[in-house]
């Protein structure tokens, strides 16, 4: 794994971070994403209101993931640092690595 490598396959590698997850990737992420809705500064939009909204909505997928399409719109660019942007970042990449787990979560059912 490269940095140069995955740019050339339109990837990022963000905070540099790699993690080996041995849980439901949907129940690993819904954690991750409230946790990091809390760590804001909450000092613009996107921090205090979007991500815990964004938090929520990767918590009840029984409502369908219309939501947190929606709201990952309206967070991600608009917030006074970069941290938003990575958190929509990391659902995204949830939603377009597992969208089967994601069903599956939608309809109250964990493969996992």
């Amino acid at each position: 794994m490269s940095v140069s490598g995955l740019r050339e396959g339109g990837y990022a590698l963000g905070a540099g971070l790699v993690m080996a997850v041995d849980d439901c990737p949907v129940t690993w992420t819904e954690r991750l994403v409230a946790y990091l809705a809390g760590q804001s500064a909450g000092r613009c939009g996107p921090c205090r209101n979007g991500l815990p909204a964004l938090a929520r909505a990767l918590d009840s997928l029984e409502d369908g993931i219309g939501r947190v399409h929606e709201l990952a719109a309206l967070v991600e660019r608009r917030g006074a640092c970069a941290h938003p942007d990575g958190t929509v970042r990391l659902v995204r990449s949830l939603l377009a690595a597992y969208p089967d787990e994601v069903d599956r979560h939608g309809a109250d059912h964990c493969a996992w």
